[in-house]
């Protein structure tokens, strides 16, 4: 079942490359059919439209740009095992599929600052359901290390490093903690306490603070990073899933899930100041560089929400394939955008060009309801994805 219910999860918003030089951030947003054809879409956060969509293999889930804009990593379920992808964004292809293990499957993935370093979350079920962390050298694709999390079946989802690149964040759902890995020793230096199946992780720009969104407490963690303690709880909406720091660290977004909302925090006081509707099923968050606009991937909608950050307002719904999630920062730096075009891929037939999104119907919509709900209620306790 567990197999059969992953490509709900398994959709993510990727920043790549489509076209001449230009401005405006990109992102690119991935979907499957749940059958067998996953497809990406070049999104133009300037004029909020989908450019072009090519074929990709695998069902991917986490996203990871670097902050050169020049790769982008995507995590993939493939029928063999779990894998991690990099994308060239000059040329928009595939230049590494680096497979981690056979009854492996990916989730969260992140660089650090310069690039150099990917990290990726899995579970292991060769190795009794355990989660472990790979950390893998950009440049060859050889795996550094791999960090072993301490609790048997713990299902690590969402990481991320802090800017100064000396630590490591990993949210662990069934142990309801938070692991903080050492950058340099890839050894394990705290395991802090949050609130109930924490999901998405998110640090501000000046790596004091760690926002994690807790799904089943309802509530996002503020962490304070010098002391690895929980400072603050906020209270979102309901199970909430991706979450954002503006990069004036001012504000933090977070994805409500069932709540079909955005929440602002205000970083100063750590309260909610505005909540924002959005599609159905938000689950990505993310913003532009310079902080103006934040894009929700609303995964039962099958839509992109552009919110302005300055008045908290939906200015812009946008159809996008079936399934968006996009977990991790999918919008690249500004200008970087660039190469001849979409790249082949691994999907079927040639990748030149737009080809048509892959849509649901009424009755498709109406059974991702129903299993969203029962996935809910099954694993609201155990998994929280």
């Amino acid at each position: 079942m567990r197999r059969l219910l992953r490509p709900l999860a398994a959709l993510s918003l990727i920043a790549v490359t489509s076209g001449p030089v230009l401005a405006a951030p990109f992102a690119f947003i991935s979907g499957s059919d749940l059958v067998d054809s996953s497809t990406l879409s070049v999104f133009d956060t300037a004029t909020n439209s989908v450019t072009a969509t090519i074929p990709i293999g695998g069902y991917p889930f986490g996203v990871a740009v670097t902050a050169s804009g020049t790769r982008v990593y995507v995590t993939i379920e493939t029928p063999t095992g779990g894998a991690v992808q990099a994308i060239d964004t000059a040329t928009n292809s595939i230049v590494m599929n680096k497979a981690l293990g056979i009854l492996t499957t990916p989730f969260g993935v992140a660089t650090n600052p310069s690039g150099t370093r990917l990290y990726v979350t899995y579970l292991d079920e060769s190795d009794g359901m355990r989660s472990n962390m790979d950390v893998i050298d950009t440049a060859t694709g050889f795996e550094l290390s791999t960090v072993l999390l301490d609790v048997e079946g713990n299902d690590a989802r969402g990481v991320v490093v802090n800017p100064a690149d000396t630590r490591i964040y990993v949210t662990n759902p069934n142990s309801n903690t938070v692991t903080v890995i050492d950058t340099t020793s890839h050894a394990i230096v705290s395991t802090i306490t949050v609130g109930s199946l924490p999901f998405g992780v998110a640090v501000n720009p000046a790596g004091a603070q760690v926002y994690v969104a807790n799904s089943g407490s309802n509530d996002v963690s503020v962490i304070d990073a010098a002391t690895n303690t929980v400072i603050a709880t906020v209270p979102v909406g309901a199970i909430p899933r991706g979450v954002a720091v503006h990069p004036d660290g001012s504000r933090v977004y977070v994805a409500n899930l069932e709540g079909n909302s955005v929440s602002v925090i205000d970083a100063a006081s750590n309260t909610v100041i505005a909540t924002v509707p959005v599609g159905a099923g938000p689950v990505g968050v993310s913003l532009t560089p310079d902080g103006s606009r934040l894009y929700v991937t609303n995964s039962i909608a099958s839509t992109v929400s552009a919110i302005d950050t300055a008045t908290n307002t939906v200015t812009a719904t946008v159809a996008a394939g079936p399934f968006p999630v996009s977990f991790g920062v999918f919008i690249g730096p500004l200008g970087s955008a660039g190469g001849p075009g979409p790249g082949p891929g691994p999907g079927p037939g040639p990748n030149t060009g737009t080809h048509p999104v892959p849509t649901l119907g009424v009755w498709g919509l109406s059974a991702l309801a129903l299993v969203m709900g029962l996935l809910g209620a099954r694993r609201a306790g155990r998994r929280g994805d």
